[in-house]
């Protein structure tokens, strides 16, 4: 699955840095064979802009320093328009890759509720969180994230 749109993720903390935020995000993947989960992507510099940076305001997640693994549970998204860009410093001999989310919608289940979709973070507006709206019918394993309560994801 990895970093895509369309792809569910789970935001653990926000920082707000003025014209966009950044943001602690990972991705996993279900193990068919073992029932486990699997990291396929984790970044914790991950740039909120625009509207995504708006809504991550409203999320109420602690910040990077504030963050305690062991209570705090974050926030499931699904990733609505985003993009991925990686540039070569040549003086440091490093490649740098970023990774932007531009727009996200927030499913439901976060409350653990099996038979919902998405909502809307900021009520009145005309596109729930994003750019454009993803009218996509989900595939069978966003249909199986939906489907599971949040105290079955390992993320």
């Amino acid at each position: 699955m990895g970093f895509r749109e369309g792809a569910f993720a789970r935001i653990w903390s926000v920082n707000d840095e003025g014209k966009y935020s950044t943001a602690n995000v990972s991705i996993s993947k279900k193990n068919k064979e073992t029932g486990e989960y699997n990291v396929e992507f984790s970044d914790a510099y991950v740039r909120l802009v625009g509207s995504a940076h708006q809504a991550a305001k409203e999320l109420g997640l602690p910040t990077r320093e504030e963050f305690d693994c062991s209570s705090d549970k974050g926030v499931t998204i699904k990733i609505s328009s985003c993009d991925v860009t990686n540039n070569y410093d040549a003086e440091k001999k490093k490649l740098y890759t970023n990774c932007v989310v531009f727009g996200f919608e927030i499913p439901d289940n976060n409350n653990g509720d099996k038979n919902s979709k998405t909502k809307s973070v900021s009520k009145g507006k005309k596109s729930a969180v994003g750019n454009k709206k993803n009218t996509k019918s989900a595939t069978k394993q966003e249909e199986i994230e939906l489907e599971l309560e949040d105290d079955e994801l390992p993320f």
